[in-house]
């Protein structure tokens, strides 16, 4: 009999070493029933046909009984009904021939029990201490799993016991008075470094669990389970064996039962071992869940995040580490191999055994296999916890042993008190036990050892050791010493970020009490104690989490403010060169290149005053014009004091710092308003508004107007109903509903009913900080409008009124469009359309309210004047309407549809994108909604409203960003993370680029893109731009596109880069279609600290979901950043003029087959290059190699590149 499928208990049964033990346990033991059943039958057949009639029925019966257990085992998944297995029938055959011929076998009883029963007594015997080894070995392995666990559990223990005594520390630096506060703080500094020390071990400890783990339920576990299977199938062929002998001793015995002989001697071979198996798997096979893996915990004490720490002092653990896992790796790897060479040699003895060709005992060979498999997997998984613990450092921090200069340490045990050189204190006593270096005299404590940097000098003499051991002792010393009096702090502590956290002295009685939301204070390098207090500086707020929405705190103790506004972020550190200023009043950027400053800041001169009335400087990370009458050149002061440090730091919600009380300063009214602009050479064209009703200014701060009058336009949106203007070069504000900008297609008109109130726009007062000229107590304006209203909209098209029905259907058709000024015109094509602009205005006009509103308070020291009580002016026609309030709400905004567009339906055939050509209006649109209609498509797998990453640098250096907190997946779907200060990245269609990013990118490897949010909220281009569109056309030298071949789907994942770097841009490629992919030219595309870049791609298997396969995927999940390939493209249009595109394994998964071949082929390639999936081979022309970190890169020469799968 044939049996298509040769199942393997370890690949299908997973944890079912109980149940695959008990189902081998039963059929052992049945072993014993069947000798028994040769011994009674010798007895039974001297006494003839009736004991045998009798016998045969007996068994029948226990057959019976036995049937579904031995079949399928005692627990089956599913019934099995009449079934039974081949071994089951096999005995039925048996059976009824002993029926058959009961009288014919009185001769036939001794050699039943010394060919029969005794053979299977001993088969019985060592089969069953053979299932007791497997036994042995199954708890050993479980032992040492639940071990490690143990050893995680120690290591969460350790980690949460360091966390307690930080804030420990913390509380004694609280209390410490001013001659201890210094040697408590330095304690706590130094305690945190022990923290974050042992938290990366507690890290480290999680990845080697989890892959051990891995390796016990993928490796051990299975293999041990195929073991079992074999010894059940060799028993049931030792079983068959003697079956075999017993028929033909019965065939030699009793000729008259030839026959039925025979029949049984046929029946027997029919029952293939695996067919047992085959049924016991088919009857068993269960839902199975692999457990999932261990992930960080923060302590209860002390919340943190799951990033391993990089500071100087991590560095330096994690660079010992390294060095130590990487010089054992290479030890391990030997000792594996050897071991695994032992365990081949010894399944061959074992084989040769089975097979007869070898006489040694096989309970013995196992005994030893399972010994040295033992040894195997201690060194196994030492090798696995070095390999984890390399490539979590390295993936990181990098490999920063490379030129390390390590210690020649010893262990020591000091008898003599000696100094540590890394903290100070002594080795003596009970820490009597540490290190000293051979070659230049380092000694440290044995706690020490793994945070002493790796600088050694290298062999010195004794005059040269005692030299260093007295300079590493005065700088040990120097940090305790460090410490200010008055609880002042140096420079070094105050450069540290400030923490504000809650005050747990009384809402810490245990450990789930948590933090109390009220009694803050502010932990900070300087304090300067005031006698009076002062207000808060007005921080940000984050937008309100949905009701019902919790949001776990992943970092603690949460600080009061991180993140400083625009205007506060610290300047790059000052060069001697430099020329500072200050600045004399406020001023409010009004064109591009300049920038906005307050009264009274710090700026650094970049260029001075060239005639032209204006000067460059820089204010923390922006750069701009401001006029150069409001700047006063300053002496540079050396920030030699406390507080001076402090400046330059994030300020907490309650700080007193002088940081605080000048931005309070800057916001109170009554500044100085600082004198006319002067134009600046080169400057784009001005802006004008023309007043469409007359109006009388309240204070010297407005300007009055009548109808008609011009204005340059300064700020459309000062806030609160009001607009800048200016006007024989004196800017001052006036309503902005009472002006417009001339050719302005949208009207609005208002009209008027019997009975009016009063209504004003908001006074320029404290909360308009952004004004530029500080206004002081401005005049409450009252204009007068009507107790119901209705507001009616008028579409104007070529200067022609046009019905509302008539616009609505042609802007539905693509004939009508809104341009970005809000203007009605022509489309140039028609094309697919948001719905029309005009269900806006009648959305407002429905939530217009009919009952009367509340007059406006106003200051009770000002009171009304008869222009104060000045009527509105009577009612006009549409072409003249009467005024508005000063403050409605804003006009109707032309609002994209919020659903995305299909990749490919924004690409022609040609790989053109016409929305992509459309030039991006900076400031324009709000970041909080998604820029649609110039090209970018939105991410929505991100969660993110659209963006496909946000990124919030929160300092800005000379040198790049740092601190990059790169918003969570998932955060926020309607966009609201998408704030001041941040990046908020998009995609483009294939075969477009994303052309927004800074300048300016992140200072530890991080790159940073996309669009910038501005202090005002709205979106502008990043200042390192490469076009003034979103989205920039690939290589015009160079086209990539991939064609599927395949049954099914292929996704190409972009990654978003310049940005998070996250695969999230897909192209998938049904079967027979071809898609575009993006390549740039590297001269004009992006570069990373001052070398050319590619585009990126991930390369998934065929038939795995977009939505899978275009996310960060799981280790070892074949999808996602975990694909089998990846694959990179770009031209060289420099001097080259050649185009390169590289396939390569993934680093993460170099064991993963892609499953299909890549063909790359196209006009011009000179090295095509190719990837054939059967041998897992990389070719070059005719040449091919398995070396998957090699890959292959096809060249090409100005001509098309089309890749095919």
């Amino acid at each position: 009999m044939e049996v298509d499928i040769a199942p393997q208990f370890g690949a299908e049964l997973k944890d079912g070493f109980k149940t695959v033990n008990a189902w081998v346990s039963g059929g052992i033991s049945w072993l014993d029933d069947i000798q028994q059943f040769y011994r009674e039958r010798s007895a039974i057949e001297k006494e003839y046909a009736a004991k045998l009639s009798a016998l045969a029925k007996k068994y029948f019966e226990k057959k019976a009984k036995k049937q579904t257990s031995l079949s399928v085992g005692d627990t089956p998944t599913v019934t099995p009904g009449s079934l039974e297995s081949a071994s089951l029938t096999t005995w039925g055959v048996q059976l009824n021939t002993l029926e058959s011929r009961a009288a014919e076998h009185d001769q036939f009883a001794g050699a039943l029990i010394t060919q029969l029963a005794d053979p299977l007594k001993i088969l019985g015997t060592r089969t069953e201490e053979l299932r007791k080894l497997h036994g042995d070995y199954a708890a050993k392995l479980e032992k040492e799993r639940d071990h490690q666990y143990s050893e995680l559990r120690k290591q969460k223990g350790k980690y949460d016991s360091v966390c307690q005594e930080v804030e420990s520390r913390r509380k004694k630096v609280d209390g410490a008075f001013d001659h201890g506060k210094g040697k408590a703080r330095n304690a706590f500094e130094q305690q945190q470094v022990e923290m974050r020390n042992v938290k990366n071990t507690y890290l480290i400890s999680i990845n080697v669990t989890n892959k051990q783990k891995e390796m016990y339920y993928h490796e051990y576990v299975p293999e041990l389970l195929d073991s079992l299977q074999d010894l059940s199938e060799t028993r049931v062929n030792k079983l068959n064996t003697i079956w075999s002998l017993a028929a033909e001793i019965e065939t030699q015995t009793l000729m008259r039962s030839t026959d039925y002989l025979k029949h049984l001697t046929a029946e027997i071979p029919r029952n293939n071992p695996l067919l047992d198996s085959m049924m016991f798997v088919r009857h068993n096979v269960g839902s199975w869940q692999e457990p999932g893996d261990f992930q960080f915990e923060p302590s209860p004490v002390w919340l943190d995040d799951n990033a391993i720490a990089v500071d100087e002092s991590a560095t330096v653990f994690l660079r010992n580490v390294l060095t130590k896992s990487k010089a054992s790796l290479a030890e391990h790897r030997r000792e594996l191999e050897k071991k695994r060479k032992e365990v081949e040699v010894a399944k061959t003895v074992r084989q040769n055994i089975r097979e007869g060709k070898d006489k040694r005992d096989e309970v013995d060979i196992v005994r030893s296999t399972f010994a040295i498999q033992e040894q195997m997997h201690e060194v196994e998984r030492q090798k696995v916890s070095a390999e984890v613990e390399v490539s979590t450092i390295t993936s990181v921090v990098g490999d920063v042993s490379i030129g390390a200069r390590n210690h020649n340490f010893k262990s020591q045990t000091f008898k003599i008190p000696t100094n540590c050189d890394l903290c100070g204190d002594r080795i003596w006593g009970l820490s009597a036990k540490g290190f000293d270096c051979q070659d230049c005299g380092y000694t440290c404590h044995s706690k020490c050892e793994m945070k002493v940097p790796a600088d050694c000098p290298g062999e010195q003499s004794k005059v040269e050791k005692k030299k260093l051991k007295e300079e590493r002792q005065k700088a040990a010393h120097t940090v305790t010493a460090a410490a200010t009096p008055n609880g002042g702090s140096t420079a070094l502590t105050a450069d540290l970020p400030r923490l504000g956290r809650s005050d747990t002295v009384n809402s810490m009685n245990t450990l789930s009490s948590g933090y109390s939301a009220t009694a803050q204070r502010s932990v900070a390098g300087g304090m300067s104690p005031t006698a009076e207090e002062t207000p808060p500086p007005v921080e940000k707020k984050a937008p309100a989490p949905a009701p019902g929405a919790r949001k776990n705190r992943i970092v603690a103790p949460p600080p009061a403010q991180y993140i400083k506004p625009d205007d506060d972020v610290p300047p790059p550190a000052p060069k001697s060169n430099e020329v500072k200023g200050k600045m004399l009043y406020a001023y409010q950027e009004n064109g591009e290149g300049e920038i906005t400053v307050t009264d009274g800041m710090d700026v650094t001169i970049v260029e001075p005053d060239d005639g032209s009335g204006w000067t460059k400087v820089r204010s923390g990370h922006k750069e701009g014009l401001v006029p150069a009458a409001y700047v006063e050149v300053t002496a540079a002061t050396p920030p030699t004091t406390a507080s001076t440090f402090s400046s330059n730091r994030p300020d907490s919600t309650y700080s007193a710092s002088s940081a605080s009380t000048t931005n309070f300063a800057a916001a109170v009214p009554g500044k100085k308003k600082g004198p006319a602009v002067a134009p600046k050479r080169g400057a784009k064209k001005l802006k004008y508004v023309e007043a469409l009703y007359d109006y009388t200014a309240q204070s010297d701060v407005e300007h009055s107007m009548s109808e008609g009058d011009r204005f340059v336009l300064i700020n459309m949106e000062a806030g609160d109903g009001w607009a800048d203007v200016e006007k024989d070069g004196v800017v001052r504000s006036v309503p902005a509903n009472y002006v417009q900008q001339p050719g302005m297609k949208l009207q609005y008109i208002v009209a008027v009913a019997a009975l009016a109130m009063d209504t004003a726009a908001k006074p320029h007062h404290l909360h308009r900080r952004a004004h530029s000229n500080g206004l002081v107590n401005r005049a409450v304006a009252s204009v007068s409008v009507p107790e119901a209203t209705q507001t009616l909209i008028v579409y104007k098209l070529d200067g022609k009124v046009i019905a509302a029905e008539e616009a609505d259907r042609g802007i539905a058709n693509g004939t009508l469009k809104w341009g970005n000024d809000h203007r009605l015109s022509t489309a140039d094509h028609a094309a697919p359309t948001p719905p029309p602009a005009s269900k806006k205005p009648a959305q407002i006009a429905e939530n217009t309210p009919k009952s009367k509103t509340k007059e406006q308070p106003k200051p009770k020291e000002q009171p009304k004047t008869k222009e104060q009580q000045k009527p509105m002016p009577p009612a006009k026609t549409s072409s003249s309407s009467p005024a508005p309030s000063p403050a409605p709400g804003p006009p109707p905004k032309h609002q994209p549809d919020t659903s995305s567009n299909p990749w490919a339906n924004l690409v022609d055939k040609d790989g053109h994108c016409s929305e992509c050509d459309k030039v991006f209006p900076n400031g324009k649109i709000r970041c909080t909604e998604f820029p649609y209609g110039y090209g970018a498509l939105p991410t929505k797998s991100q969660g993110l409203g659209g963006w496909s990453g946000i990124q919030d640098p929160q300092y800005a250096q000379a040198d790049g960003f740092d601190d990059i907190k790169t918003v969570v997946k998932d955060s926020c779907s309607d966009g609201t993370c998408c704030t001041s200060g941040s990046f908020c990245s998009y995609g483009c269609p294939n075969p477009y680029l994303k052309a927004s990013f800074p300048a300016r990118q992140g200072r530890t490897g991080q790159s940073v893109g996309g669009l910038y949010c501005n202090k005002d909220g709205y979106l502008e281009m990043a200042d390192g731009k490469i076009a003034d569109t979103l989205c920039v056309q690939s290589s015009t030298h160079m086209s990539v596109k991939v064609h599927n071949k395949l049954s099914k789907s292929v996704s190409f994942c972009r990654t978003d880069y310049p940005g998070t770097e996250s695969m999230t841009f897909p192209v998938t490629v049904g079967p027979g279609e071809t898609g575009f992919l993006a390549n740039p030219d590297q001269n004009k595309y992006f570069f990373w600290k001052g070398m050319k870049t590619s585009a990126q791609y991930y390369v998934n298997k065929q038939g795995v979901p977009e939505n899978e396969a275009c996310t960060w995927g799981t280790p070892m999940g074949s999808k996602g950043n975990w694909a089998p390939a990846v694959f990179g493209t770009s031209f060289d249009d420099g001097p080259l003029q050649q185009g390169f595109s590289s396939l390569k394994q993934n680093e993460l998964c170099k064991k993963e087959r892609l499953g299909y071949d890549i063909t790359f082929v196209g006009d011009g390639v000179v090295s095509p290059c190719r990837y054939k999936s059967a041998t897992n081979q990389w070719c070059e022309d005719d040449k091919c190699w398995e070396d998957p970190d090699r890959g292959c890169t096809a060249s090409l020469l100005l001509n098309y590149l089309s890749t095919k799968t």
